[in-house]
This record gives structure tokens, C-alpha cells and sequence, in this order.
């Protein structure tokens, strides 16, 4: 910019030139009041390929700052509150990374992993055929009035119509002490939640 040599010394600091990027850092002022200061235009010092600097008088962004803000305290109370709140933001952040990391998904167990169970003796049972089929874990699918969840009832083999659970008794498993209902007839396992 050009200024008369007589306006330059009388004060050196308000016709200091500032870029878009430290005016909205510095006085926190947005675009849209940028765009109404009048700037100039320089070649970008970095590249000469990426885009023109503007630079604006560091006065005239000062004054549109206090037209916002009021004082230059509030501007150092708003840029110390904003870096709080993103070191909060970056911290809340990193800790749920490492929460992640650090929670590990539980296992699916088979059959053979499970837990023991005291086993009910299906000799009384219709087959032995039938009671083989039922020595796998229990998927918690099935509801208690003999259908499955979307499907309709449930057929097993060596049971010719849809089968209605009847349980036994409420166990206790010796591992985790959950308690259990087994049906009589299948051998279904259905966990259950005392209150």
C-alpha cells in the first residue's frame, strides 16, 4: 500500500499488513467481515502458482474486531475458551480411542466351549436320534410358545408337529451361577433372569 510518508512515522503499527489467516486468528473475525475491508493483493510468497494473499491494514481489522467483540480482552478470553474447549475436544477424542482398544468383544463359544451344565438324561426321551440333535448350545431364539421368531413353529427331527416347550425345574449353573430351564421333551436350554 501505498501512504504518504508523513502518515507512515507517525504510527509505524497500524499500517502494519495483516493476512485473512492471522486476522482470524489474531481478532477473530469471520469472512464475511473481511470481505467488506478493503485489501490488496500480493503474489503468495510460498508459490507463486497457489493463490494472491490478501492483506488487509491491521487498524481497520482491529476496528471491525472491537465493533464485534467490544474490547481486545474479550478476543483473549474467546481464543483461550476456544482452545480449552478443543483440548477437551482432542482429549474426550484420544480417550475414546484408547476405550476402544482397550474393550475386547467377547467370544462366540461353541458347543464345546460352553460353560458345563449339569446334563438331563434323555434315555426317557421318544429316540435317541431325537436327543442327539439337541446337544448343541442354545441360540435364545426360540420363544416360549413353541415358535420361532419370523418363522412360525418349530419342527425338529423325530418330532412330527410343532413342538411346545415344557420346562423342568430352574437350575443353576456351578460355573457363573446363572440360572436355566430345560425342556423336557427336546432338551432346549432357555437362560433365565431372577429379579
Amino acid at each position: 500500500m501505498r501512504i504518504c510518508i508523513v502518515c507512515q512515522s507517525k504510527s509505524k503499527s497500524s499500517w502494519k499488513e495483516i493476512t485473512t489467516t492471522q486476522a482470524k486468528t489474531r481478532y477473530l473475525v469471520s469472512d464475511n467481515v473481511l470481505k467488506q475491508l478493503p485489501f490488496v493483493e500480493k503474489a503468495n510468497p510460498r508459490n507463486s502458482h497457489f493463490r494472491p494473499m490478501k492483506l488487509y491494514l491491521t487498524y481497520q481489522v482491529e476496528e471491525a474486531a472491537l465493533a464485534i467483540w467490544e474490547t481486545l480482552d474479550n478476543i483473549d478470553r474467546e481464543i483461550v475458551h476456544r482452545a480449552k474447549r478443543k483440548q477437551a475436544k482432542k482429549e474426550k477424542n484420544g480417550q475414546r480411542k484408547r476405550l476402544k482398544k482397550t474393550l475386547v468383544r467377547p467370544k462366540k463359544t461353541s458347543a464345546l466351549e460352553a460353560p458345563e451344565r449339569s446334563v438331563l438324561d434323555l434315555s426317557s426321551s421318544s429316540s435317541s436320534s431325537a436327543s442327539s440333535v439337541f446337544q448343541l448350545a442354545p441360540t435364545g431364539k426360540f420363544a416360549t410358545n413353541g415358535t420361532i421368531d419370523g418363522v412360525g413353529p418349530m419342527k425338529f427331527a423325530g418330532l412330527s408337529k410343532a413342538h411346545v416347550h415344557q420346562f423342568g425345574p430352574l437350575m443353576e449353573n456351578k460355573d457363573d451361577g446363572e440360572h436355566y430351564k430345560i425342556c423336557k421333551s427336546c432338551g432346549f436350554t432357555k437362560d433365565v433372569e431372577l429379579m
